[in-house]
């Protein structure tokens, strides 16, 4: 009987060290599971705190010169755009003479451009550097420098660009050109009808053969 007693106890003593060990597994993996709780927040908190680079464009700006024009030209409007919005945009660069929105005659809707007049070019010239690339109406403006339209008389222009690109002019011709004859229409035909203003040297009728 003393022996199975013994046994018995050694068994009992094999059962609580099992469990003992299992014990100590369970608390092991507990202690190393918290660890790593404790841990990924640490990783995640450092990756928030790290800085973000920005990716936001930074717009060169460049200095206009003031070349004397007094007129800007600006395009790119949405058709929201109206006179007294386009004097609004600019006025606060100096005073303004004159601001319009071309529109079709027909329809009555803008044309997406218009021009702003100031009394000085240097405020033109501020207004320019300031607004153009610009959000009007949520559009980037086209803005520049406008060149006003000639007024002078055809004969001015023509020796104003004579002056400009060096044009010479042909000299006098006693030859005249006749087009939209009739097929019927002969030489003696035409040298009679212009024999009238002065002497009709020669007459040339072109045909195909």
């Amino acid at each position: 009987m003393q022996e199975e007693s013994d046994d018995e106890g050694e068994e009992s003593d094999d059962s609580a060290s099992s469990v003992s060990s299992d014990d100590d597994d369970d608390d092991a993996s507990d202690s190393s599971d918290s660890e790593s709780e404790t841990e990924a927040p640490s990783k995640k908190r450092k990756a928030e705190e790290e800085p973000v680079e920005s990716t936001k464009k930074v717009k060169t700006e460049t200095a206009v010169e003031d070349n004397g024009s007094k007129n800007l030209f600006v395009g790119n409007l949405s058709w929201n755009i109206d006179d007294e919005w386009l004097y609004r945009e600019f006025e606060e660069f100096g005073e303004i003479t004159r601001a319009n929105v071309l529109t079709d005659r027909e329809s009555g809707r803008s044309k997406g451009f218009g021009y702003v007049e100031f009394a000085s070019s240097a405020s033109a010239a501020a207004a320019l550097e300031a607004k153009k690339g610009a959000l009007i109406d949520g559009r980037e403006a086209n803005v520049d420098f406008s060149t006003p339209r000639d007024k002078a008389a055809p004969k001015d222009r023509a020796q104003n660009r004579a002056q400009q690109f060096g044009d010479s002019k042909n000299p006098p011709s006693d030859t005249l050109f006749c087009g939209n004859l009739s097929f019927d229409a002969t030489e003696d035909i035409v040298g009679e009808a212009f024999g009238e203003h002065g002497t009709v040297v020669n007459v040339r009728l072109p045909t195909d053969m």
